[in-house]
């Protein structure tokens, strides 16, 4: 580089003598000072600038752009920065050794400062998961049911004690409505009670205390002996309650998996769900219940019917693993040997299953007021209508189809069919799931979130976004060529 423009200035010195020449020739003859000394004095004078041009350019070349050089490529070099700078800039031939010296103690703060911040991290996600498993260590073994819901009476945590004591008695899960579970009159009252007390120890005298209930189970109308107390946020303001139901055995220790990791989420305390009901509801706030269906054949208006049927909740982009549906249907009707090879499931695997009339209703009692989502959706949902009148239930949510966003994410994409869509996302599906309504739902949910992800950092925050969304890749679809 330094050869390459030292040689352009020389070349650029020639050209000037060369464009000059006239204007000293024409100067001589109206002087009449001989033109050889004109051109001799000019030609000295012209390699003498590019001489000191040349020189000027090698001293600051060597002693400044070639030391800033090493500076700039030493600082993004893949053994990082901090090391050999000195050696490296030959800083006492250079003149530069300020300036190196500066930067390698700036960059080494740096390091240090990166290191001591990742310490740090480290401590304190070693500190929030140790406090995290005692949590669910405590909750575990509590031989009392322990639910802790918000002021929108939605629920933020439940023990296992309490799953075991309500286990068939409406649908637990986080962010699910407590009215699904209990009569929430006597709820209301003893939560009305303990804000008027709240109010009249406002003065200083602390919070209010606990009072006594009996919360009315809504299955089967059972009085189950409860104390309600208030829980705060960091302003000191009631934020939601605890309930704790009395019990005079706990569950065994088999019950529930020992790891209560999805059974709380306190973020809902100052961000309760919202119901879909407008089209502007932020993704982020909604509940979601990703299902599958598998049938005894391709067509319900030709009389094919669901042989099995899973659902998975979704909330805050958790796939909340340990709540889930699952259940065989006895279809009333021989399966197809084609759909048996795909699912697998024969006419003796579900000859002593539950029929649709008490499956489905379970199944509308479990997604309750949340968005549905499946892979195809339309193929599911036909089923689910087609059922609705003989089950006395109705589909009426908004549904979200996984296909139809993968259209609008990939969209010079060949394929959008489940494996496909998995595999961009790096989602595995244990070998034997595939084709399982519940595999394919745990699946479709995990591709779901993290096509909830890359969108709303897109800027797809609603409910109504991806609704359109969805209505320009169904058209897109219905009317591409074959």
């Amino acid at each position: 580089m330094p050869r390459l423009v030292t040689a352009a200035i020389a070349v650029a010195g020639l050209i000037a003598v060369a464009l000059m020449c006239p204007i000293f020739l024409d100067l001589g003859g109206r002087t009449g000072i001989a033109t050889g000394i004109l051109l001799a004095y000019f030609g000295l004078a012209a390699i003498a600038v590019s001489a000191v041009c040349v020189f000027l350019w090698i001293f600051l070349e060597a002693r400044i752009f070639r030391p800033l050089f090493h500076l700039l490529r030493r600082g993004v070099a893949p053994d990082g920065p901090g090391r050999g700078w000195k050696s490296q800039l030959d800083a006492g031939r250079m003149g530069l050794e300020p300036i190196a010296g500066e930067v390698d103690r700036l960059h080494e703060d740096l390091a240090s400062a990166r290191r001591q911040t990742a310490e740090a991290i480290r401590r304190a996600a070693a500190e929030s998961e140790g406090q995290r498993h005692r949590l669910e260590s405590i909750l575990r073994d509590l031989s009392e049911g322990v639910l802790v819901c918000n002021l929108k009476h939605q629920v933020l945590l439940y023990n296992r004690a309490a799953l075991w004591l309500l286990s068939g008695a409406g649908e637990m899960g986080i962010g699910r409505p407590l009215e699904g579970i209990f009569d929430l009159t006597p709820v209301q009252e003893a939560f009305d009670a303990l804000l008027e007390s709240q109010c009249e120890s406002a003065s200083g005298e602390g919070h209010a205390g606990t009072v006594s209930l009996a919360c009315i189970v809504s299955e089967d109308s059972r009085s189950l002996p409860a104390r309600m107390t208030l829980t705060f946020d960091g302003e000191d303001r009631p934020d939601g309650y605890v309930l704790t139901l009395e019990t005079r055995a706990g569950p065994d220790r088999d019950f529930a998996p020992p790891v209560l990791s999805e059974f709380y989420d306190f973020g809902l305390f100052s961000r309760p769900l919202a119901a879909p009901t407008t089209a502007e509801a932020q993704l982020s706030g909604l509940s979601y219940v990703v299902f599958d269906l598998e049938t005894t054949g391709l067509s319900p208006s030709k009389g094919d019917r669901i042989v099995s049927i899973a659902g998975v909740r979704v909330v805050k982009g958790r796939v909340l693993r340990r709540e889930v549906f699952h259940s065989f249907v006895n279809p009333g009707r021989p399966i197809s040997a084609s759909a048996t090879r795909v699912h697998g499931i024969t006419d003796e695997a579900v000859t002593n299953a539950p029929v649709i009339e008490d499956v489905l209703p379970r199944f509308r009692r479990f997604v309750g007021e949340s968005i549905l989502v499946a892979h195809n959706a339309g193929f599911d949902m036909n089923f689910l209508t087609m059922e609705e009148g003989n089950a006395g239930v109705r589909f009426d949510m908004p549904v979200l189809d996984t296909m139809l966003l993968s259209m609008a994410i990939h969209t010079d994409a060949d394929g959008h069919g489940l494996d496909v869509a998995a595999d961009r996302f790096g989602v595995e599906i244990p070998p034997g799931e595939r084709h399982t309504a519940l595999g394919d739902t745990l699946a479709t949910a995990e591709v779901f979130v993290r096509q909830l992800g890359f969108l709303t950092a897109r800027g797809f925050q609603t409910l109504a976004a991806l609704n359109d969304m969805s209505r320009t890749q169904a058209k897109a679809r219905r009317f591409r060529p074959s």
